[in-house]
Parts: C-alpha cells; structure tokens; sequence
C-alpha cells in the first residue's frame, strides 16, 4: 500500500493558531528561514513588513475574480504586485474570490495581507489593471516610466495579473532611487532581482499553511526525519479525464513511460531508503507509477483539480487542500523530477538548495536533463509570455544525461 499522509479532518482543528515548535514543519521552515537569511543578510527584512492596518494608506491589491490562472500563476501575480506594493509604499492585500478564499488555507506570517471592509472605502480614487497572460503595455510602463509617480494619485490600485515583472521592475532606471529598490539594488547583483530568485523570501514572508495542511504534512515530513530520502515527481499532463477542461500539451503523452524508464535505469525500486511523491493532474499518470513504485510511493488523497478550469463535479474545498499539500512537499525533495509547470517550478525555489538532484523532463526530445543554475553559463533569461514561462521559473541551464 502507498504511504499516505493523515486524512482531513476539520472538526479537530483550530485555524490561525500557530505551529507546535516541536513539529517537523516547524523545524525545516526554520531551516529554510536560515538559508533564506544567509542569502539575504544585506537586506533588512523589517523594512519590508507593516506590523498591523493602516487605514488611511495607500494600498495596491492583488486581485483574482474570474480567469486569473493555476495556483502558480497566482502566486506569481502575487509575489509581482507584492513588490510593486513595497517599491510604491502602498500597503499590500490580497483578495482571491475565483474557486477559493485564500484566507481559508493560506494565513498570513510575517506581513498582513488580509483585506476588510473598513481599509477599502468606497470614497476614494482607484486605478484598476487587468493583465492576465500577456499585457506589453502594462511591461513596457512599469520598465520604462516612472510607475510610482503616476500611480501616487490614486487612493488603490487593483491588479488582475498573472504575469512575472520583477526584472522590468528593478530594471527601470527612473525609479532605482526608491529606498526599497535601492536597498536591493545595493546589495544584490542584478542577476539575482527576478522572480525565481526572490519567490522562496517572499513566500516566506506573506504565507504560512493552516493547521489542517500542516497535519497533513506532518507524517511525510516524519519519514525525511527518519532518514529516508525523498524523490518528488510532478507529471503536469495538460488536458486528460481528470482535467478535462485544460490546454492540450502535445508533447506529455510519453512523459510517464520515460520517466518510469529512467526510474528504473537508476534502480530506484532497490534502493529501501528512499520514497517516492508523485503529484499529478492525472489520475491515470498516478495509476502508472503506482503499479510499478506501489512499495515505495506517497499519495496525497483528494480529488485532482486546476482551480482556473474547475468541473461541477470537484470537491473543491478537498481539492485545493491536496494541492497545496502537493505544493508544500515539492519543497522538501532530496530529488526532484519536474515536468514544465509554473506550480511545481515555483514549488522548487523553496527547496533548501533547488538545483541539488534537479531534473526536468523535455517533452520536446522526450529526454530527462540535469538542471544547473544558468547564471553560471550565460545572462538572466528575459521575462516572457506565461506560455513561455517555465524555463524562467525553473532558470536552469540543462544538460541532457
């Protein structure tokens, strides 16, 4: 049988409440903090947070209420307007009510993102942006205009936005002066201001899970304390019975047969001490792995979602917690065998050391490749459409096995 983590039980618990000091979750997110705080030691965090509500500052608000993309597009547009927030001194909210209300399984931490009705009355000016998937005026004003500046006469700013701006942002000469950007700027060399690098900090900052997804990680992250090793799979298979609604990716048809092949060219299945997470929008890919890795295999029950392409038939309360679940385990993989997808790309940074163990599958040459870290061979990827963007998000400069 595979080794599945607790099942959800929301009558036991309690939310908002912290974690246990003597948890799993709560010793690797100290050791994840450390890491961050070595490699951000110039950057004084505190500049970065508000202690409670102001209510008579200026605000910028990610918002998501229709189409607005998966999981990791959202974080994405997050972590985008996050910084636009803090370069502009805007205070940061965040209000999703397409498929979920964020606040339900994601709490805030160090910085407070909950919006209310008393922070947002209707009394005051609003410049509202939709820039869902592509929007090259949006990149060209916040890259080459000062954006502060001509934002600073509205009360609110409303962003719908799935896209990566972090590199326009910090490249845009009129608005370095700014104490935030400057303070990164003068710390950090430009190659190292994009999303990819700065995500893991600035998830770090905005989130922490509820009880009830920590519960859920808590007996897998008990088997890495007992000394097993982790390999983490994702097979993002795009449009399938599962996930009916999606995009077809036309080149994920073989992704499970070669990475079960390469599977077993390592001999994984001898190999007593390690345990494999496979994550999938594809029941049938699940299905796949389990009939040949079922002794060594962890599940996440629930049902399989894309919280942007949902059905009537979903439990989508379940089907979010799994994902989210999923999310935080691609986190803490010793080896990591991604299919390109912006979920589990992003899931990735947050890895103690993200290029360690680092595969991803090419679906065009139907071939696994080791990923390095592409600052070690060429200039920084430019920012892309959100189609292109999985080989920003992982940032690698693979080399074929």
């Amino acid at each position: 049988m595979p080794l599945l983590p607790v099942k959800w039980n929301r009558g036991n618990l309690s939310y908002g409440k912290s974690v246990s000091l003597e948890s799993n979750f709560d010793r690797r997110t100290q050791l994840r903090w450390l890491r961050l705080q070595d490699n951000y030691q110039s950057i004084n965090i505190s500049s970065l947070l508000i202690t409670s509500h102001n209510f008579t500052r200026k605000k910028l608000i990610y918002k998501c209420e229709a189409v607005c993309g998966g999981l990791g597009d959202r974080f994405r547009g997050i972590v985008t307007c996050f910084i636009l927030a803090l370069v502009s001194d805007r205070q940061f909210m965040i209000e999703i009510t397409n498929a979920f209300d964020v606040k339900n399984y994601l709490l805030p931490k160090m910085y407070n993102w909950t919006t209310n009705n008393k922070s947002l009355n209707s009394n005051v000016s609003r410049k509202i942006i939709h820039s869902i998937n592509s929007d090259p005026s949006l990149q060209n004003e916040i890259r080459n205009t000062n954006f502060i500046e001509t934002w600073s006469k509205y009360d609110i700013i409303d962003i719908y936005t799935n896209i990566d701006y972090v590199s326009d942002i910090f490249q845009n000469s009129l608005v370095q002066k700014n104490k935030i950007m400057k303070m990164f700027l003068d710390n950090l060399p430009m190659e190292q201001l994009t999303l990819h690098n700065l995500f893991p900090l600035f998830f770090e900052i905005l989130f922490q899970p509820n009880l009830e997804i920590v519960n859920a990680l808590e007996p897998i992250l008990q088997i890495i304390e007992n000394g097993y090793t982790l390999t983490c799979i994702h097979l993002r298979m795009g449009k399938n019975p599962s996930n009916p609604l999606d995009a077809v990716f036309q080149g994920r048809a073989s992704a499970v047969n070669d990475i079960l092949d390469y599977l077993n060219r390592t001999k994984l299945r001898s190999k007593q001490n390690t345990r494999i997470f496979v994550a999938s929008d594809s029941q049938q890919a699940l299905s796949n792995v389990f009939a040949q890795f079922q002794n060594q295999m962890i599940l996440v029950p629930g049902p399989i979602l894309h919280i942007d392409q949902l059905t009537n038939t979903v439990n989508v309360s379940h089907g979010f917690l799994k994902l989210l679940v999923e999310f935080y385990l691609l986190g803490e993989c010793d080896t990591s065998i991604l299919t390109p997808s912006g979920l589990s790309g992003l899931a990735n940074r947050r890895r103690i050391d993200p290029y360690h163990n680092l595969f991803k599958y090419d679906d065009l040459n139907r071939r696994i490749e080791r990923c390095h870290d592409v600052y070690e061979y060429e200039n920084p990827p430019k920012s892309s459409s959100v189609l292109l963007y999985c080989r920003v998000v992982f940032n690698c400069s693979s080399r074929q096995l």
